[in-house]
């Protein structure tokens, strides 16, 4: 009975206390997780089989104006949609507001899917939070980027396009998946397109 209490000690000194609750570095580490994190996950032939890479006979970097926009002398002469969906399910472009179409070569692409694919979110512990974060456009969406899937006809199947300024993005069709618009996915896309060359409605960020 007089070794008891003494017992009773050891066990409570093996128990640490909890830190303290502090709400706003819980949040502060979820911020952290949306952020870009290097993950080099998959091979370039991995990635090369995610859709529509895996069907594409040609990928082009597509740069094109909104209805109201000027470039030099140029100004679209049709204000309608950029894309029109035809029977057989590809896609006619506006060529008149069209201001530079690139076909990318295969370091080109590589480094595209390494960008779209290797980059996720931060890995961190679980956040001891219930506060959801919703990632929304910042400002109004008007694309003038884009990517472009043809086949091997040259006809447009798929596309993405990109509003770099409000980072924000549309997708011909669910089936493309396989990545994460991660916290500095945007400013990469932006820098890729901006370095080939496309650099119409794209300011980069100092």
């Amino acid at each position: 009975m007089l070794l008891l209490p003494g017992l009773l000690f050891a066990q409570h000194k093996k128990h640490p206390k909890k830190p303290a609750y502090n709400e706003e570095a819980e949040i502060a580490l979820l911020r952290k997780h949306y952020d870009c994190f290097y993950t080099g996950k998959y091979s370039v032939e991995q990635r090369n089989e995610f859709y529509p890479f895996n069907t594409a006979g040609k990928i082009q970097l597509l740069s094109f104006m909104q209805p109201y926009d000027r470039f030099g002398d140029k100004e679209p002469t049709d204000g309608g949609p950029m894309y029109v969906q035809q029977a057989d399910s590809s896609y006619a472009i506006n060529e008149s507001r069209v201001v530079i179409r690139l076909t990318l070569g295969k370091t080109d692409i590589d480094s595209l899917t390494n960008i779209l694919y290797n980059y996720g979110f931060t890995p961190i512990r679980k956040p001891r939070t219930n506060v959801i974060l919703i990632n929304e456009p910042n400002g109004c969406y008007e694309p003038r980027s884009a990517l472009l899937f043809l086949d091997v006809e040259g006809k447009v199947k798929e596309y993405i396009e990109y509003c770099f300024s409000c980072q924000g993005m549309s997708k011909s069709s669910q089936k493309i998946s396989g990545y994460v618009m991660c916290n500095g996915k945007y400013e990469m896309l932006r820098q890729f397109f901006f370095n080939k060359g496309l650099t119409f409605g794209i300011r980069l960020r100092n």
